[in-house]
């Protein structure tokens, strides 16, 4: 069944099985992505989603939503959920297509079914050093498998798909480019009446801050802005950074960034946040965000790179890395090589002009017009629409 069957006059919703396992990972930019995609589906009207998910905070997120059918399954196995899980309960379900949102797929084709997966970046081929030999397998397989077998990729960057193309020889026929968009709730800045009790909790002053979002992994690059950092941290005990994002993703380089504040005497400037859900707590992600000074976005790869978007809609200028994608999605004039120094003169500048730093930020917003939510989901709804 490839497009809309009609009885009666009446347009049958076409069904999708959603794998919804990155909900389970809070914090993380991939759910917040399908959070978005889900939204911009049920707005069609035009698709009945059946959502598989196996983190019991979410199965009660969409029970108001009469377009969204909510599936717990409490595995936790990667291909199990990918081989088994998921393909069953499209059969079960009788859905006509299979998302996979998180660069994975299952193994094989389903008669009379369409699969698309989106793959966001290879960092286990790019920069193999930062990845753990283990992970690197896993996901190294996952890309491969699923370049052959969905019927749709999509990509979230040029640079995504370019290295589609050169890692996986996938058809540039086959690849989709639809960005990433903003969560709509960080399109208008909150309320700062709870702003204060918030910013006490964490043991911050407005505008006393710099911000990093993102989980504490060698491809974020917390260290890198730790060095970065340090002698201004020291000269002004005043000022603190905040970490915005779960800490239990790599325990190795979570230790090395601990011994390195603890080697520069920082322990009461630098501030981890832990796991936020990025789709639920938004209000208390968005007032951190809009009440720092600058934020920082030091990543050694991303296949788009999010959270720039996120702090420039709300009103803070951002340092951004000139890797992976992040020169495509920001712009030349946007981003910096990774050099210390280089970046430290940057922010220097930023802090010492006022009239610097508003144009620096006026200039970045220019950006946010070319990821609109309106035109980002219509070109999700019109891929998922299409026959198999």
């Amino acid at each position: 069944m490839g497009r809309n069957n009609q009885i009666g006059g009446c347009t049958l919703k076409k069904k999708i099985l959603v794998d919804g396992r990155c909900f389970i990972n809070k914090g993380s930019s991939i759910a917040v992505y399908l959070y978005n995609i889900i939204e911009y589906l049920v707005q069609s009207e035009r698709f009945i989603i059946y959502l598989v998910i196996n983190d019991p905070g979410y199965k009660d997120e969409y029970k108001k939503n009469n377009e969204v059918k909510t599936i717990f399954i409490n595995i936790r196995n990667n291909i199990i959920w990918d081989h088994l899980v998921i393909p069953l309960m499209a059969i079960k379900y009788s859905c006509q297509t299979i998302f996979y949102p998180k660069s994975s797929s299952c193994g094989y084709r389903l008669p009379g079914k369409r699969i698309i997966t989106t793959i966001h970046g290879v960092i286990y081929e790019v920069e193999k050093h930062k990845v753990k030999p283990f992970e690197r397998i896993y996901w190294k397989a996952a890309g491969k498998i699923a370049t052959r077998v969905a019927d749709k990729i999509i990509a979230v960057s040029e640079s995504d798909k370019n290295d589609l193309i050169k890692y996986f020889g996938c058809r540039a026929s086959k690849i989709k480019v639809i960005p990433i968009g903003i969560n709509k709730n960080f399109l208008s800045q909150t309320s700062n009446r709870e702003a204060f009790e918030l910013l006490n909790s964490y043991g911050l002053v407005q505008k006393k801050y710099f911000i990093q979002i993102g989980s504490l992994t060698k491809k974020k690059n917390q260290l890198f802005t730790l060095r970065m950092l340090k002698d201004y941290l020291v000269k002004n005990p005043q000022y603190k950074i905040l970490f915005l994002g779960p800490t239990d993703r790599d325990y190795e380089y979570y230790n090395q960034v601990l011994a390195y504040i603890d080697h520069c005497s920082l322990n009461q400037q630098v501030i981890f946040s832990g796991s936020l859900d990025q789709n639920r707590e938004v209000e208390k992600m968005s007032l951190l965000v809009q009440n720092a000074l600058l934020g920082l976005f030091p990543s050694s790869y991303e296949g788009f790179g999010i959270p720039p978007l996120e702090m420039i809609a709300l009103g803070i200028p951002v340092l951004i890395s000139d890797r992976g994608a992040l020169k495509e999605v920001y712009g030349e004039a946007n981003t910096l090589p990774l050099k210390e120094g280089l970046w430290f003169t940057e922010l220097e500048n930023l802090l010492a002009d006022r009239g610097y730093y508003n144009s620096f930020l006026i200039r970045q917003k220019a950006i946010l017009e070319n990821y609109r939510r309106e035109d980002l989901g219509n070109k999700y709804k019109a891929l998922f629409n299409e026959p198999k």
